[in-house]
C-alpha cells in the first residue's frame, strides 16, 4: 500500500508543480533593461537650457495681429465660421502668438485651424500636417503628453493609419507613431499600461505583415518594421507593470490573458522576424546581415538562451572575419550591456552636476558581471547601479567562435531618473 502510495505521489508531483508554476510562468525574473534605469557615460553632453521667451508689448502685439484678426472676421461674415479661406489668417495668427510666448492661445488657434481644414478636406487630408506638427512642437514645450499623444494619433491617421499604399512618407509617418507609442509608454499610469502595449505590439505585427505583402517591400524600410516590433517585444519582457504578480484569476480573452500569451511567445516570435528578414534579403552585404543576427543573437541571450545565441554570434564572427581587414567592427571584442539597440528608448543625460559613477568589474562567459566594486562617485549611485549591472545580461566577448570571461573592464554610468 505504501508503495502504491508513493507511485501516485510520483505521477502527481510533475503535475502539482507544473499547476504551481504555470500562472507564475510570465512573471519569471528577468535582467534589468539596460536604458531604462542606467546608462553609460559615452560624451553625452548636458541637455541646453531653452532662453526664456521675453513678454510682448502688449500695444506692439495688438498691432502686429491686426491684420489677421480683420481678415478672419472678413472671412467669418463673408462665408462663415469654417470657410476654406479662415486657414491662412487662423495660422498667420497662431504664429503670432507663438512669437509672443502666448502658447496655450497659440494652441487654441492651431485647433481651431485643424477643424476648419477636416470640414472642407477630410480626416485625412496632407494639408493637416503642417497644423498637426506646430501643435506638436507647442505640446512638446509644454510636456504635454496628452496632447502629444493626441497629435501622434491624428498624423498617424493623416498617413493611414498604417495601410497601404507604403509612400516613403506614409512609413516614415508609421515609424514615428510607433516611436511615440513606445515613448509614452513609460511617461503613463501603470494601470494604462497593458492596453497600450497591446494596441501597440499588434499595430506594428499588422504593419509589418501588410507590408512584405505590398508589391515591391524594401529591405530598409522591412529592416525598421522589424527593429521596431523587436523594441517592443523588448518592452513588453522587460516592464515591470505587466510582471506583477495578481491573486485573482486570468480571464480567458482578458487584457492580462492576451499579455501572458504574447509574453509566452515572444522569444520565438522576435528570433523569427529576424530570421525572416535574412531569408528573404540572402544578396544583402554579409555585414549587413551581420548586424541583424547579431540582434538574434542579443534577443537570445538578453532572455537567457545562450545556447541559440551562442550559434548566432558564432555566424557573426564568421561574417566579420571573412570582410576585408579594415571593414572590420568590433562589436564582439568587449562585452555589451543589453538590450545595446537603445530598445529602452531615447536617453536624456542627467543635469550638469549630476555626478557619474566609475565601477570595476569582469563579464562572464555567460553575460554575468562579477567582482563589481566602485571605483568613484557617490557610494549610493555606486550601490544602485552595482546592483543593476548584477541583473544585467551581457553580451560576452566572443572569441573564435567562444564565448570568453572579459578581463578587469572600467566603465562610468549615470542613472536615468
Amino acid at each position: 500500500m505504501m508503495a502504491d502510495s508513493l507511485r501516485r505521489y510520483a505521477l502527481l508531483w510533475p503535475l502539482l508543480w507544473l499547476g504551481l508554476w504555470y500562472p507564475q510562468c510570465s512573471l519569471a525574473h528577468l535582467p534589468a533593461a539596460y536604458g531604462r534605469e542606467f546608462v553609460r557615460v559615452q560624451g553625452q553632453s548636458a541637455p541646453v537650457s531653452t532662453p526664456d521667451v521675453p513678454a510682448a508689448n502688449p500695444l506692439h502685439a495688438s498691432e502686429a495681429s491686426r491684420p489677421y484678426r480683420e481678415a478672419l472676421r472678413e472671412g467669418e461674415l463673408g462665408t462663415g465660421p469654417y470657410s476654406a479661406t479662415l486657414t491662412e489668417p487662423l495660422v498667420s495668427l497662431a504664429r503670432l502668438r507663438e512669437e509672443q510666448g502666448e502658447d496655450d492661445e497659440a494652441l487654441r488657434l492651431y485647433e481651431r485651424a485643424v477643424y476648419v481644414e477636416r470640414i472642407n478636406s477630410g480626416f485625412e487630408s496632407e494639408a493637416l500636417v503642417p497644423l498637426l506638427e506646430a501643435q506638436m512642437a507647442l505640446y512638446g514645450k509644454q510636456g504635454d503628453v496628452a496632447g502629444l499623444d493626441r497629435v501622434h494619433r491624428q498624423l498617424f491617421r493623416v498617413a493611414g493609419s498604417g495601410l497601404p499604399p507604403y509612400t516613403p512618407e506614409r512609413l516614415q509617418a508609421a515609424d514615428r507613431y510607433l516611436s511615440w507609442q513606445r515613448q509614452v509608454l513609460q511617461q503613463i499610469p501603470d494601470e494604462a499600461v497593458g492596453g497600450r502595449l497591446l494596441e501597440l505590439l499588434d499595430t506594428n505585427r499588422r504593419l509589418l505583415e501588410s507590408y512584405l505583402a505590398s508589391p515591391e517591400p524594401d529591405p530598409d524600410a522591412h529592416r525598421q518594421l522589424v527593429m521596431s516590433q523587436l523594441f517592443n517585444l523588448y518592452l513588453l519582457q522587460g516592464m515591470d507593470p505587466i510582471a506583477e504578480a495578481t491573486t485573482t484569476a486570468v480571464q480567458p480573452g482578458s487584457e492580462r490573458n492576451i499579455l501572458d500569451s504574447w509574453q509566452r511567445r515572444s522569444v520565438g516570435y522576435g528570433a523569427r522576424i529576424l530570421e525572416d528578414y535574412i531569408e528573404r534579403w540572402p544578396t544583402l552585404p554579409p555585414l549587413w546581415l551581420a548586424a541583424i543576427r547579431l540582434e538574434q543573437g542579443d534577443w537570445y541571450q538578453w532572455n537567457d538562451q545562450r545556447r541559440n545565441a551562442r550559434k548566432a554570434y558564432e555566424s557573426v564572427e564568421r561574417a566579420i572575419l571573412a570582410a576585408p581587414e579594415a571593414e572590420r567592427p568590433d562589436w564582439l571584442e568587449e562585452p555589451a550591456e543589453l538590450p545595446a539597440n537603445g530598445a529602452m528608448g531615447e536617453v536624456i543625460p542627467p543635469e550638469q552636476g549630476d555626478a557619474a559613477v566609475t565601477l570595476s568589474f569582469s563579464v562572464s562567459a555567460s553575460g554575468q558581471a562579477r567582482k563589481v566594486t566602485l571605483v568613484s562617485g557617490p557610494e549610493d549611485t555606486g550601490f544602485r547601479i552595482r546592483r543593476l549591472l548584477r541583473e544585467t545580461h551581457f553580451r560576452p566577448a566572443i572569441h573564435m567562435g567562444e564565448a570568453v570571461d572579459s578581463g578587469e573592464l572600467e566603465r562610468s554610468y549615470w542613472l536615468v531618473e
